[in-house]
């Protein structure tokens, strides 16, 4: 290229190229997750664990978390031993003292949560066993001795109520009981006799009681139970039967006091 006075062209410059973008800065994310085995981390040997809604292996739950006992919808096995009364309000006009035994019940039942921590349904089906014997004399008979043996089926209901952070649990309810079999042998001066009470249809096929008590969880899959259970129901009509009379039959009810334990199934 050719230029005034001789001088020497001047070199063009060549374009410049464009900038480069800076190489984009890389995102590290670290997700807590949970190691059986102890890891290094910063020098130290540590384990980690989720805090989770739901339970699961090596977790705590919030409720856990936050010391809340919450109740589930539940299915188990129930069982109860203890004393067994049979008794009368008007057994000074009679000849033989009250009834005294002992029973036990086993069966299945369920709980029903009515709200999350504090309030639930008991419903249960047991088979039940008593048996109850009392003694006495009268100016005619030196010796009067007199056992009940029954067999009932129970079907109690319970309202159960307890504190959000606790697992003992008041309990009162109602039971109905239908009755299976029903004997009663007898001692007269040295005669004995038995008597079919539900053939005689001197036994009321159903009676019901009033049941109070309280219930502790020890953990998740086992209970123990306290209960106490008095009958509002007058168990036999024989008739006004001389008989009966003599052994206090036609105004008994009955008492138990019984400690249970629960089997949780889940």
């Amino acid at each position: 290229m050719a230029v005034r006075g001789g001088e020497a062209p001047a070199q063009t410059q060549e374009a410049a190229a464009p900038a480069t973008a800076p190489a984009p800065t890389r995102k590290v994310v670290y997700q807590t997750v949970y190691s059986p085995e102890p890891v290094e981390l910063s020098g130290g040997r540590v384990h980690t664990v989720y805090v989770t809604q739901s339970a699961a292996p090596d977790t705590i739950n919030f409720d856990e978390l936050r010391g809340l006992v919450p109740l589930k919808l539940t299915l188990g096995l129930q069982g109860f031993v203890g004393s067994y009364h049979m008794y009368s309000t008007y057994n000074d006009d009679y000849y033989v003292d009250d009834y005294n035994g002992l029973t036990w019940r086993a069966g299945l039942f369920g709980v029903i949560p009515v709200n999350q921590y504090s309030i639930a349904v008991k419903v249960a089906a047991l088979y039940e066993q008593s048996e109850a014997k009392a003694s006495g004399s009268s100016r005619q008979y030196s010796s009067l001795k007199g056992k009940f043996k029954q067999r009932k089926v129970d079907v109690p209901v319970i309202f159960a109520f307890k504190a959000p952070r606790s697992t003992l649990m008041f309990e009162i309810g109602t039971q109905a009981s239908f009755a299976i079999k029903d004997e009663f042998r007898t001692t007269v001066d040295g005669k004995k006799s038995k008597l079919d009470m539900m053939d005689k249809d001197f036994r009321s096929t159903m009676d019901w009681d009033i049941l109070c008590g309280f219930s502790i969880m020890a953990n998740r899959f086992i209970g123990f139970d306290f209960r106490f259970d008095v009958g509002i129901s007058t168990l036999y009509d024989s008739d006004n039967s001389e008989a009966m009379k003599l052994f206090n039959v036609d105004d008994l009810s009955t008492m138990a006091f019984v400690l249970g334990a629960s089997f949780y199934i889940f």
